[in-house]
């Protein structure tokens, strides 16, 4: 009889959550916390609704029924107002999310409900990142860029060969050039080692400057 008890009662535990603390982040808006761990922000007209305050018992079932009619809708309505603004990564629109205090469980729901609609496509994102860069930055400039945004390396390196190349990075460095004025049949050596350490900088290989500033091309 004990151990049928024993077994229920651990039953219960786990069917059962404890919230333990209703933190206020912003006007009527609240944290939630459920046995000692944050799950999730609500609205104090939602804390109302599902009589949850510090303290009570919510039941395995109105715990995700909370997830599935209140915060899963929400997190889908957040990620798409943030894909209007501007093109993201799966990964840059995952931390976004986290940030904005969304459970693990539904952020992974949420993605892939944009990404069923093809909102996310981290491969184009790259193009259109490489093209709009690639007469302005070296290749390793955009590479950090994209890294930094939770690229792969693999969709990196596909986009990389599919938009970027040697002609690219030679009108990348042509372009900083005419910005600093740099002629190189009116430069003094001093400077234009100068020059070439200030591209090496940038992330343009030797080679890359040397073809670029060492042949011949109309100076503005």
């Amino acid at each position: 009889t004990t151990s049928v008890m024993s077994r229920n009662q651990e039953k219960s535990r786990l069917e059962n959550k404890t919230i333990t603390k209703i933190k206020p982040i912003a006007k009527n808006m609240f944290h939630v916390y459920v046995e000692e761990q944050f799950a999730f922000s609500l609205y104090g007209s939602e804390l109302f609704r599902y009589h949850l305050k510090e303290g009570s018992i919510v039941k395995e079932q109105d715990y995700e029924m909370i997830l599935r009619e209140t915060i899963l809708p929400r997190a889908k309505k957040k990620a798409l107002r943030l894909l209007e603004d501007m093109d993201r990564t799966r990964g840059e629109l995952k931390d976004r999310l986290k940030r904005s205090g969304f459970p693990e469980e539904i952020i992974k729901e949420t993605l892939d409900y944009v990404d069923s609609f093809g909102y996310l496509d981290d491969g184009r994102y790259a193009c259109n990142y490489i093209f709009s860069k690639k007469t302005s930055k070296s290749r390793r400039q955009i590479e950090a860029h994209l890294y930094e945004k939770g690229l792969d390396t693999d969709i990196v390196s596909k986009a990389m060969d599919e938009v970027y190349s040697r002609e690219d990075a030679k009108k990348a460095i042509r372009h900083m050039a005419d910005k600093r004025h740099y002629n190189p049949k009116d430069t003094s050596v001093k400077d234009r080692q100068k020059f070439y350490g200030y591209l090496a900088r940038k992330g343009f290989t030797y080679d890359e400057i040397c073809q670029a500033l060492e042949t011949d091309w109309d100076f503005a």
